[in-house]
């Protein structure tokens, strides 16, 4: 996945912890990232799930470390793909089953399809272990 930043340079998708406040953590957090400007966005298909997740933290004192794979099966799937090739690992079946899953994603949510996202939840989990 690729944007291109204000800066015209293409932004690659990288996995980076988020910090808030001082006491708030946001672990594997997929965010576009340009090497030329270093400029970060957030992916958008995330943003509301982070933004519940500062609300509810509020103004607590208390340290608090979340790991949004666990939260969104999009940033779970994007974690899995980046650290794949990362590794060097480049096998193709699960980088088309990452994507295909993807999409299904995007379109369930679209769709509010609460079976589908159990179904691609269970086929993740697959994937995972």
């Amino acid at each position: 996945m690729t944007k291109i930043c204000r800066c015209g340079n293409e932004m690659e998708v990288t996995i980076r912890t988020l910090k808030f406040e001082k006491n708030l953590e946001i672990k594997n957090a997929p965010v576009f990232t340009c090497n030329k400007c270093d400029r970060n966005e957030l992916l958008e298909q995330v943003k509301s799930t982070v933004i519940t997740k500062i609300k509810v933290h509020g103004q607590s004192k208390q340290k608090e470390v979340i790991y949004l794979d666990k939260e969104s099966e999009l940033s779970q799937l994007l974690m899995i793909g980046y650290y794949n090739q990362s590794d060097g690992i480049h096998d193709r079946g699960i980088q088309q089953e990452i994507q295909h899953l993807m999409d299904e994603i995007l379109y369930s949510e679209a769709n509010y399809e609460g079976e589908w996202k159990e179904k691609i939840h269970e086929t993740i989990e697959k994937i995972v272990q």
